[in-house]
C-alpha cells in the first residue's frame, strides 16, 4: 500500500485501492497489528461484500488474535462464497489440526478434490495434511504423483515430487523426478536446484557442480546459489 496517504480523500477512486487496502491488512496481521488489520479489512467488505478473500483475511486477523472461533466462522464464509478457495480449505485444516480432528480436514479436501480432480494446490495441500497426519508414504506419494500428472507443467508439482523421494532416501528418484521436470520445464532455477540437491545427496558431485553452475548463470545475483555451488566444490576438494 501507500502508506497513510492511501487513506486521503483522493485515494477513495484510485485504481487498485481495493488490493492496496488488502495489502495493508496483510502486513498489519504481520505486524501483529490486528486492529489496524481489521479495519483494513472492514473497509475492504464495505466496496466488495461478495469476496472471499476479504473473509479470509478476516480469518487471518482473528488467528492472530487467538480467537479461533470467528476465525473459522470467517474461512467458512470464505469456502462458501468460492467453493474452491484452497487457501481458505487450508486455513480451515488448520484450525481442524490444532482441535484434533484432522479427518474434518480430510474429508473438506477430498469433497473439494471430488470436484476438481487435478487442482495443483488442493492435492499438495493434501499431501501436505497426509504427511502430519501419519498417512503411509504410498498415499502421500500418490497424491504427489496424481497433481504432476494433472499438471506437467507445474514447477511446484514437479519440485514436491523431487523433494519428497530426498526426503525419504530415494535420492535416485530424487534425481530422477528434478529431471523429468527439467525436461517438461527447460532451465527453471527451482527445479535445477532440485536436481543440484539430490546429485550433492547421492554423492554425484561432479554433476551436482554442473547443475549449480547451470543454476548460477540462471541466477546470477542470488548469494545462496553460490553457497550450493562452494558445497558442492568443497565435496570434490576444490577448495580453490
Amino acid at each position: 500500500g501507500g502508506g497513510t496517504g492511501a487513506w486521503g480523500p483522493r485515494a477513495a477512486t484510485a485504481p487498485g485501492q481495493h488490493k492496496d487496502e488488502l495489502g495493508l491488512c496483510a502486513g498489519y496481521v504481520g505486524l501483529s497489528q490486528v486492529d489496524k488489520g481489521m479495519s483494513a479489512v472492514d473497509a475492504s467488505e464495505k466496496k466488495e461484500p461478495n469476496s472471499a478473500l476479504v473473509p479470509n483475511l478476516r480469518g487471518a486477523v482473528y488467528l492472530a488474535k487467538r480467537d479461533l472461533k470467528n476465525a473459522r466462522i470467517s474461512f467458512e464464509k470464505s469456502l462458501q462464497l468460492q467453493p474452491d478457495n484452497t487457501a481458505a480449505a487450508r486455513n480451515l485444516a488448520v484450525l481442524d489440526m490444532q482441535e484434533g480432528n484432522p479427518q474434518a480436514a480430510r474429508e473438506r479436501y477430498d469433497r473439494m478434490l471430488a470436484k476438481d480432480p487435478k487442482n495443483e494446490q488442493l492435492l499438495l495441500a493434501s499431501a501436505e495434511l497426509l504427511t502430519v497426519t501419519g498417512a503411509s508414504p504410498e498415499q502421500v506419494k500418490a497424491t504427489i504423483d496424481k497433481a504432476v500428472a494433472g499438471n506437467p507443467a507445474s514447477v511446484r508439482a514437479r519440485r514436491a515430487l523431487s523433494c519428497y523421494e530426498a526426503r525419504h532416501g530415494d535420492v535416485k528418484a530424487a534425481v530422477a523426478a528434478a529431471r523429468d521436470g527439467l525436461s517438461a520445464i527447460p532451465n527453471n532455477p527451482q527445479l535445477t536446484e532440485a536436481l543440484g540437491a539430490a546429485q550433492l545427496a547421492s554423492g554425484d558431485f561432479n554433476q551436482a557442480i554442473e547443475a549449480f553452475r547451470r543454476l548460477a548463470q540462471l541466477q546470477p545475483q542470488n548469494p545462496l546459489v553460490f553457497l550450493r555451488l562452494s558445497q558442492a566444490q568443497a565435496a570434490v576438494k576444490d577448495y580453490t
